[in-house]
């Protein structure tokens, strides 16, 4: 990219050398032809620009952090309590996400909406999941055993 210049420094790392490396959006290009450059390339090259990330850094960190809270006081509050089958008012739906886990979905008495890992979930309120999780989960083996014609089979082993 000689002729080109970087529009602005996104953000910076360390690699495993220790040397600074800085992630670079070029003027005049897509954000899927960012690159990362050293900090000596981009401070011989265009000094300009990495002054003007450092000083946005330097405004960035004198900001007080607000933090977001309605998520913190959900997070607070759903850490702090410690009985979860008197505060849950039910569990709203129960996703399997891409990796394979089960996420479920609270809706507490108070008013507040969570998300949790079903481990956690269950663990915390095994009788509001058991009928969420563990009902559904075997209707739909006794679907697929039935869609198989494995149902039959088995309905005739116990009623006879």
């Amino acid at each position: 990219m000689i002729d080109d210049y970087p529009e602005y420094i996104i953000k910076h790392r360390q690699n495993e050398d220790g040397e600074t490396q800085y992630y670079v959006k070029w003027r005049g290009f897509d954000v899927m032809d960012n690159t990362w450059e050293t900090e000596q390339k981009i401070q011989t090259e265009w000094p300009f620009v990495l002054k003007k990330y450092k000083q946005d850094m330097k405004a960035y960190r004198a900001q007080p952090q607000q933090p977001n809270s309605a998520i913190d006081k959900v997070f607070e509050y759903t850490n702090a309590e410690k009985d979860w089958e008197n505060a849950v008012e039910n569990i709203t739906y129960v996703e399997k996400t891409k990796l394979g886990n089960v996420m479920v979905y609270v809706k507490w008495k108070n008013g507040y909406k969570s998300m949790h890992h079903s481990s956690e979930v269950s663990s915390k309120c095994p009788q509001k999941v058991r009928y969420k999780i563990i009902i559904p989960h075997f209707l739909l083996i006794v679907i697929y055993w039935a869609a198989i014609g494995l149902f039959r089979e088995i309905q005739t082993v116990y009623t006879d």
